[in-house]
C-alpha cells in the first residue's frame, strides 16, 4: 500500500496538483491492481511507487495539453491507463 504522502510527493515532482480526495481512490485502485496482478498479467509494474509514478502521474500529465471543455477519448489502454 502506498501512503498518501508518497502520492503527494510523486505528483508534486511531476508538477501535478491533486485534490485531497483523489488520493484515497488511487490508493484503492493501486491495491486492487496489485491484487489482481497476482492472478492476471495486468502490468509489469508491481511496486506501489512505480504504479503511482508511471501509471497515475504519467497518465495525468497530458491533461495540461487538453483545452478546457474539449472532449477526448482514450483508445487501447491496458489495465485502465492511457
Amino acid at each position: 500500500m502506498i501512503a498518501e504522502e508518497e502520492f503527494r510527493k510523486i505528483f508534486s515532482e511531476a508538477g501535478l496538483q491533486a485534490s485531497v480526495g483523489l488520493y484515497a481512490p488511487l490508493r484503492v485502485y493501486s491495491d486492487m491492481l496489485a491484487d489482481w496482478g497476482t492472478r492476471m498479467n495486468l502490468t509489469a509494474l508491481t511496486a506501489p511507487e512505480d504504479v503511482a509514478e508511471k501509471h497515475f502521474a504519467d497518465s495525468l500529465l497530458p491533461l495540461a495539453l487538453v483545452p478546457e471543455g474539449a472532449r477526448c477519448i482514450d483508445v487501447g489502454t491496458g489495465a485502465g491507463f492511457p
